[in-house]
């Protein structure tokens, strides 16, 4: 899709005179080379290798009494270390996706040897100590072999592990292991450049932050959230901020920033209910909705487009749930829906005069 649209710009930009003739095709094999290629076999590679981890938990599993101890351990780690030598032939020969392929296995079997093994073993542990170390695992792997496909499944590992640590009994040791089990994760996901696994660092860091406020009993989960995403779009668009300097003005910090701030107002406003009329809280949230949306799109609406349509859904919603709560109970159903167009097409022409506002001052640097 991306290419598609790069292609037509491209050839605007040559019909303009933007570029000189034989510069789009040059600009674009240089696209083609830093994109990573699509291959069949590579795609067939890894969903085989989905397939035989599966396959080899289900026959060890259904056979295990036919094997003495030593042999199913030794078994297990066969197949890890010919998995992990494999993706290391692979990838020198430059098969990435195929190593991908190798290593996804190898992880899959780590995660199997240990359930198995501690079943046959009878170690005591939980869940939580399971995923831990199976996560660890799948870091390691990711890290040392920069592998995109298997720093998504440890970071999807990693998430595991915060769920289970949530789920139980919290201490300063379990949420010191899950925050550096997320550091890590970031680590593995910048050494290979996988965007999806940076995408699901951020909701682990996230998560882990959520779960550290939750243990204080006075705390509102609203104000929590709303706390926290405040917090990350200061620290996502200051200038100064270390996050910006790491990942950009503007960027994934600010988006879910955003979200979460723009999710935690929600869940503050209702919890109130409109017929409270001494209680400003009702009165001021739906205000402090629509200027934060306004101000999202004014501050990085131009930078960061998914900045720009969170906060216009975040816009039209509130916008849809003041006319549903305000109008919806003065007026009848005709009076609701023609108020309430009227209110959509006045906040359409002030999207509208905002964009252009952005558009002319971009225009003008």
């Amino acid at each position: 899709m991306f290419r598609s649209r790069l292609g037509k710009l491209l050839d605007l930009w040559t019909e303009t005179g933007l570029l000189a003739p034989g510069q789009a095709d040059r600009l674009m094999a240089d696209f083609e080379a830093r994109s990573p290629a699509y291959s069949l076999a590579g795609v067939l590679g890894l969903l085989a290798a989905l397939l035989l981890g599966a396959g080899v938990v289900v026959l060890i599993a259904a056979n295990w009494e036919l094997f003495p101890r030593i042999a199913r351990v030794l078994l297990i780690c066969t197949l890890i270390a010919a998995a992990l030598m494999t993706a290391a032939v692979l990838q020198r020969k430059g098969h990435s996706r195929l190593a991908d392929a190798a290593l996804l296995f190898s992880v899959l079997c780590f995660g199997a040897g240990i359930a198995l093994v501690g079943q046959m073993y009878h170690l005591s542990g939980d869940e939580r100590d399971a995923s831990l170390l199976w996560a660890v695992g799948g870091l390691l792997t990711a890290i040392v072999f920069a592998a995109p496909i298997t720093s998504v499944l440890a970071a999807l590992l990693a998430c595991a592990h915060l769920w289970f640590a949530f789920d139980g009994d919290w201490s300063p040791a379990i949420a010191t292991t899950a925050l550096a089990l997320a550091v890590v994760a970031a680590l593995a996901s910048f050494r290979a450049r996988s965007v999806l696994s940076r995408q699901i660092v951020w909701v682990l860091m996230i998560g882990w932050l959520i779960w550290q406020f939750s243990i204080w009993e006075p705390a509102d989960p609203g104000y929590v959230i709303a706390a926290v995403g405040a917090g990350l779009l200061a620290l996502g668009s200051a200038p100064g901020s270390p996050l910006v300097r790491l990942v950009g003005p503007h960027g994934e910090a600010s988006f879910y920033g955003l979200a979460l701030l723009l999710s935690g107002l929600a869940v503050i406003q209702f919890d109130f209910s409109f017929d409270t009329v001494a209680n400003p809280v009702p009165v001021i949230v739906p205000v402090l909705v629509l200027a934060v949306a306004v101000g999202a799109i004014s501050l990085a609406g131009r930078a960061n487009a998914a900045i720009r349509w969170l906060a216009y859904a975040g816009f039209a919603a509130e916008t849809f749930y003041l006319a549903t709560v305000t109008i919806g109970t003065m007026l009848g159903t005709s009076g609701f829906l023609l108020v309430g167009g009227v209110i959509l097409a006045l906040s359409a022409w002030a999207v509208l005069r905002l964009e252009r506002r952005l558009k002319s001052s971009g225009e003008s640097r």
